[in-house]
């Protein structure tokens, strides 16, 4: 994906999202909570939030496949030289729909808990809808592996490697 995209490029595109994201809650979310101000108090927990967050949401990556019972290898890397990141490789060949639950996963188990959870928390709502956001904007490249999965071929296998997502077609397929 980097390579059709550019990393820089996916970066910044994410970003957009993020901000965006949070522009489009913000408004909607503060309605329902009658403007309601933000605990201070809440910060510094929002901020180390903030800073965990991308390896947070490489974990839950990682950790949908040691759930699902894929058998993985785990590739520890540090992005900035300071966020511990997790990579993984599949050992097998996974199923279309697997492979598309495995790159939702965060969006699963963070972005939707986190819209719950503005909604019920008046006093850091705001803290929960940038760690939101800031989510949705990591998900881009989820949001992208799982559209290009979406389009493949309905029974085809997925082969996770370290720098690829292969798309594997059984030659029976094509006839």
């Amino acid at each position: 994906m980097n390579k059709e995209y550019g990393q820089e490029r996916i970066y910044f595109v994410s970003m957009l999202v993020g901000l965006l994201m949070f522009m489009l809650l913000y408004v909607p979310i503060s309605i329902f909570h009658h403007y309601a101000l933000a605990d201070d108090d809440a910060f510094l927990p929002f901020a180390v939030a903030l800073l965990l967050l991308p390896t947070i949401h490489s974990s839950l990556h990682v950790l949908s496949c040691l759930v699902l019972g894929r058998s993985i290898r785990i590739i520890p890397k540090r992005k900035f030289q300071v966020i511990p990141m997790f990579y993984f490789c599949t050992k097998s060949h996974e199923s279309k729909m697997m492979s598309v639950l495995i790159a939702m996963a965060p969006t699963i188990f963070l972005t939707l808990p986190g819209l719950a959870a503005s909604f019920m928390f008046k006093d850091v709502y705001v803290f929960i809808l940038i760690l939101t956001a800031a989510n949705i904007g990591l998900s881009l490249k989820d949001f992208i592996y799982a559209a290009h999965l979406l389009r493949a071929p309905k029974r085809c296998r997925i082969s996770n490697r370290v720098s690829s997502l292969d798309i594997l077609i059984h030659p029976e397929q094509n006839r």
